[in-house]
């Protein structure tokens, strides 16, 4: 599925998500994107795409409101402690068993009223594969919702500088490639722009948090001297702060 594990770097990703509004502003744009799915009088199956820990999936259940014993609830994370500790959290909010999954089966019994990938098309290896699969599991009336970063965002600005110093291009996906695979398909979409804010007391340690969490254990090997400087910029009263934006698209069944 993914080409990276965030087991490997989970302080210095809790640390971007505590210090950033990207999960509150994504759940804002999602709830009326939510509504479609009509009043909670039926069983609902959700799926979510790269669930890590199941954070994020807990806020959207939460979102919905959905009945336990109508809730259906199916999880795909390829590290092993993330999947389960993300079943056992979101255990809570339903009384159905919970299905988990290390990659993306090739078909599913029934197809989902509600699939989420929330930051994670980034590390496939064969996006427009992913994104076949992921249609094909959305049930006729169904609603996909898609979050992304586009190369106009600063931490994927981050991520060529890092890999163009070390001559190779970059190995992720960004929200300009999904696109453009999903029109390739033939899949209609809608997107939208989602607005949020990076902010944290800045420090060369702090700094180094946010590249460990983009470049893990590539940053010696880059070289962290000119990345620690492209923060410089967002420098105010002592603390960094950076506006910036990442991508919904949004797909219907039909």
């Amino acid at each position: 599925m993914a080409s990276k594990d965030f087991g490997m770097i989970a302080p210095d990703y809790d640390f971007f998500v505590s210090h950033s509004s990207e999960a509150e502003q994504d759940l804002r744009a999602f709830s009326p994107e939510l509504t479609h799915l009509g009043p909670p009088d039926r069983p609902l199956r959700v799926l979510d795409f790269g669930c890590g820990t199941g954070g994020f999936t807990e806020q959207v259940l939460k979102l919905l409101s959905w009945p336990p014993e109508l809730l259906e609830v199916s999880l795909v994370e390829p590290v092993p402690d993330q999947l389960q500790h993300a079943a056992s959290r979101l255990a809570l909010l339903t009384t159905q068993p919970i299905g988990t999954f290390s990659t993306l089966p090739d078909k599913f019994d029934r197809p989902f009223d509600l699939i989420v990938a929330h930051h994670v098309l980034y590390y496939m290896e064969d996006l427009s594969q992913t994104l076949r699969q992921l249609k094909r599991a959305l049930a006729p009336t169904g609603l996909m919702l898609l979050t992304m970063a586009s190369w106009q965002n600063f931490l994927m600005r981050l991520w060529q500088i890092g890999y163009a110093a070390l001559k190779r291009p970059v190995p992720h996906h960004a929200a300009e490639e999904v696109a453009a695979a999903l029109k390739q398909a033939g899949i209609e979409y809608r997107e939208t722009r989602v607005p949020y804010e990076i902010c944290f007391p800045d420090s060369a340690e702090n700094r180094r948090k946010i590249l460990r969490f983009l470049f893990g254990d590539l940053l010696p090997e880059i070289g962290e001297q000119n990345l620690l400087g492209e923060f410089a910029r967002y420098v105010n009263s002592g603390q960094i702060q950076i506006a910036t934006e990442c991508q919904h698209l949004v797909l219907k069944g039909i």
